[in-house]
């Protein structure tokens, strides 16, 4: 039985992020089983793909300082039965596979600390989860799976990228100013980990201004595990 802890439930917020991955910087990241996890990419086809880290509930000033979006406070976790739904499962492995962790470990960890809140905020009924999937998985779809065959077509290795060079590309591409999202780069490896886009509640595009850089002048582009091409945008 689950026991909602009404008095600290997060639902004082006022965007919406959807953040979304770049598998092979995630593949990058892992220490062990680099090989496998590239392999993977591959087989799904999703090498030249962005794939869904969340969509989350939050504030705009937890983006200004950089803090993690808020939690749901739930006493004990909702675990949602993806073998209910074969296909909707198999369309979640494929655009939101748990590369780094386990892909239900992944889903059940996103549902619980950012979809309940969604949901409750929207639909009332948390046991409802497929609904805060679906939503994710159609943002993705819609406009930011291609995203980066649509800015570097048929590229492969490395890319050497310069920040300002690829926001232009991006900001053409979507028809959105730089302060509609923010680009995350991986500390450890310099390689591009994710974009997040921001929105209002509606969901019409939001703009943050003065959102921190994290990432470089100039940062990695990996479309392989080749990491001996190396090319320059």
């Amino acid at each position: 039985h689950l026991i909602l802890k009404n008095d600290q439930f997060y639902e004082d917020y006022d965007t919406y992020i959807l953040s979304i991955f770049w598998p092979s910087t995630s593949c990058s990241k892992k220490e062990e089983r680099n090989s496998e996890c590239f392999q993977l990419i591959k087989e799904k086809k999703i090498n030249n793909y962005f794939t869904l880290h969340g969509l989350w509930p939050s504030k705009a000033e937890n983006v200004l300082k950089k803090n993690s979006p808020p939690e749901c406070n739930i006493e004990k976790y909702i675990v949602p039965n993806f073998d209910k739904d074969k296909n909707f499962k198999g369309k979640l492995e494929n655009l939101w596979p748990g590369l780094i962790s386990n892909n239900t470990y992944l889903w059940t960890h996103e549902y619980n600390k950012h979809g309940i809140c969604y949901m409750k905020r929207n639909y009332r009924n948390i046991y409802d989860y497929k609904i805060y999937f679906d939503k994710s998985v159609n943002m993705l779809e819609k406009e930011y799976k291609d995203l980066m065959e649509k800015l570097l077509p048929d590229s492969k290795g490395v890319y050497n990228v310069s920040f300002k060079k690829f926001r232009s590309k991006l900001n053409s591409k979507l028809r959105i100013s730089n302060s509609h999202y923010e680009l995350i780069c991986d500390n450890k490896t310099g390689l591009l980990s994710e974009i997040r886009f921001f929105y209002y509640l509606n969901f019409t595009r939001r703009k943050i201004y003065n959102v921190s850089k994290r990432c470089p002048r100039f940062f990695l582009l990996n479309f392989t595990d080749d990491t001996k091409k190396v090319a320059f945008l």
